[in-house]
């Protein structure tokens, strides 16, 4: 990245930020403009939905859980990873439209909100344990 960032001279443009613990990301999510995750291979994005609930606009690549978690020009903006002039045009779109992100942001935080609620999650995954030891004691009748 150090050689490409020289290359096209573009160091006074890249920040980079080092470790950051859970306060100091939310803060910068909520700075950004645009938060991309350009991953070729992915599951479920844990920066994607991190930036969704503090309603930065994301940009994802088209693989794994990621369109799962986005509802592509509802709640983010989905592209095939390999199309970077289509990533690019994306980010433009978002940067010289602020009431696409404004639009965008709301409809990802309250998607997101639900996504990730602690106390529905928590039930879930007690259903889902509680119905494997009842499938289990099936078993052993």
């Amino acid at each position: 990245m150090k050689h490409l960032i020289e290359k096209y001279k573009i160091q006074d443009h890249i920040q980079f930020l080092g470790l950051l613990d859970e306060t100091k990301m939310a803060t910068q999510y909520a700075k950004a403009h645009v938060f991309i995750c350009p991953s070729a291979i992915e599951n479920s994005p844990n920066s994607v939905g991190e930036a969704q609930l503090v309603g930065t606009p994301c940009i994802a690549s088209y693989v794994g859980g990621t369109m799962d978690m986005i509802t592509d020009g509802y709640t983010g903006f989905l592209y095939r990873f390999e199309e970077t002039a289509m990533l690019a045009k994306k980010v433009c779109n978002l940067f010289n439209n602020e009431k696409l992100c404004k639009q965008i942001s709301k409809q990802e935080k309250s998607v997101a909100q639900i996504r990730h609620d602690q106390k529905t999650n928590d039930k879930r995954l007690n259903e889902i344990y509680l119905s494997i030891l009842h499938h289990d004691n099936k078993l052993d009748i």
